[in-house]
Parts: structure tokens; C-alpha cells; sequence
């Protein structure tokens, strides 16, 4: 498997946290009674994390899946079989 790295600047780290800790909540229903709240054990930037790595490599499936249709497309025989 390759490894790829993507290097982040610290001075837009925070930028980063903000735009894809979108939706964080520091307080969340408990699993297994949603009337109970619990603190959250992942911080903001951890959550942030999860969602960029998340959108990246949906970003690299969708990318991928387009890439394969268009060769299938180009090497379907579309030659009429009747005459």
C-alpha cells in the first residue's frame, strides 16, 4: 500500500479545525441510553481530523470511479451486430 502525507502549515491549522470540526459537539448522547449525556472523548481537532481524512478519500474513490467508467466507455464495442 502507498503512503501518501499531506503537510499542513500550523499557522492554518486552526483555520483547518474550524472548517472540518464543522458539526462537533463536546457533549454526546450516551451510546446505549440517548437520554444521558456524556462529554465527548474526542476533541475538536481529532473529530476534524476524522471528517478530512474522511472527505479525502472520497474525494479519491469518486475520482477513481469516474476514471474507470470513462476506459469502460471507450472500450465498449458499440459495432452493430445486424446488418
Amino acid at each position: 500500500m502507498a503512503v501518501r502525507t499531506i503537510i499542513i502549515k500550523d499557522a492554518y491549522l486552526p483555520e483547518m479545525v474550524e472548517v472540518f470540526g464543522e458539526g462537533y459537539s463536546e457533549i454526546i448522547s450516551d451510546p446505549t441510553d440517548p437520554n444521558v449525556q456524556l462529554p465527548n472523548p474526542q476533541t475538536k481537532a481529532q473529530f476534524a481530523s476524522e471528517k478530512f481524512d474522511s472527505e479525502w478519500r472520497n474525494f479519491v474513490i469518486q475520482k477513481v470511479q469516474r476514471y474507470r467508467k470513462e476506459i469502460a466507455q471507450q472500450t465498449i464495442d458499440d459495432t452493430s451486430i445486424i446488418e
